[in-house]
């Protein structure tokens, strides 16, 4: 425990002292919190039956936008900073190195996710177009926006270090990352899954993902091997 809360307090730092990092995850906050503010205000068509939909897909795109950005410049900066090579020199274990970069990143979307949340429902009820909170109406809204976020977020941040290991550009890092949520969306696009927001529904959906994180982490885990690492940096 003591060796992840100096990899987690390393991550936290590098964040919070990195301008673009802070730039990226306060944008994705505002713009992701005032669009679906702004459009119900600007529009008839979003009813109170669509709003909380509409809400969440702003704060998973935030969630997403954050722990894409995150998890690739954790890994990248340190690459161009040729920082990585002495990180990878120190005692810290494997797993340490990787499921650290891993939570921190989690820790920071899915932070990214709460607060577009909170700023959503504060702006949604100032401006008449709510009263109260509006996502936690149902046991289906609270495992929407409380759960969903963390899960796509952890899935997200697996993909994301292991890409920032991987491919050395920044762009197509990210957009590699990004990409790689379509996969969670595969079986809905081509018809094999029916989208059916029913309680019943939804923790099927939930418990699915969050086995395919603890498959998707214990893979990262494993394939983090330093050795081998230290030889491709160097290549």
């Amino acid at each position: 425990m003591n060796d992840l809360g100096t990899m987690l307090w390393k991550e936290f730092t590098e964040f919070f002292g990195n301008r673009r990092s802070l730039r990226v995850f306060g944008l994705a906050i505002i713009l992701m919190a005032v669009l679906p503010i702004f459009i119900a205000s600007k529009s008839n068509h979003v009813t109170a039956a669509v709003l909380p939909i509409f809400m969440l897909i702003y704060v998973n795109f935030a969630a997403l936008i954050t722990t894409a950005q995150t998890g690739t410049d954790s890994v990248l900066h340190e690459r161009a900073s040729h920082t990585l090579e002495t990180l990878l020199a120190t005692r810290l274990p494997d797993r340490v190195l990787f499921g650290g970069k891993v939570l921190a990143t989690v820790i920071l979307g899915y932070l990214s996710a709460i607060v577009t949340l909170a700023l959503q429902e504060v702006g949604l009820n100032l401006f008449g177009k709510a009263h109260g909170i509006i996502g936690f109406q149902s046991t289906v809204n609270v495992l929407l926006f409380l759960v969903a976020p963390l899960l796509l977020t952890a899935y997200l941040a697996t993909v994301a270090v292991f890409v920032g290991l991987r491919v050395s550009d920044q762009r197509s890092a990210y957009l590699l990352t990004m990409v790689s949520i379509l996969v969670l969306a595969l079986p809905v696009i081509l018809h094999l899954v029916h989208l059916h927001l029913t309680l019943s529904w939804v923790r099927s959906a939930i418990l699915v993902v969050l086995i395919l994180d603890i498959v998707l982490v214990r893979l990262g885990i494993a394939l983090f091997r330093r050795d081998r690492l230290v030889l491709y940096l160097q290549d």
